[in-house]
């Protein structure tokens, strides 16, 4: 997933601006993330035999691009307390530790 966000990272600059690596990252869908990462798609093609792999790595991929997008609304919650919200911190749920 790293090496896909590197290289929306590079889109982006490659296309000086026009295409957003954060939005792009956030929108990804599993065909998606498999058709840019050489890695996931032959870890993908191995998992031809074993249909219960192959659900739990679709499932890992979800999983990672839905971190990445919790990541980047937390980043604009606090990008916008920052800039003159009202709120002493932002609102967390009630998990114990955090």
């Amino acid at each position: 997933m790293l090496s896909i966000q590197r290289t929306l990272l590079d889109e982006e600059s490659n296309s000086g601006g026009k295409q957003d690596a954060t939005v792009s990252l956030t929108n990804l869908t599993v065909d998606q993330a498999l058709a840019k990462s050489n890695s996931l798609s032959v870890l993908y093609e191995t998992t031809l035999n074993n249909p219960m792999e192959r659900a739990i790595l679709t499932n890992d991929i979800r999983v990672a691009i839905l971190t990445f997008r919790v990541l980047e609304e937390e980043r604009i919650c606090l990008q916008d307390k920052s800039s003159g919200g009202k709120e002493e911190r932002v609102p967390r749920p009630p998990i114990p530790g955090t």
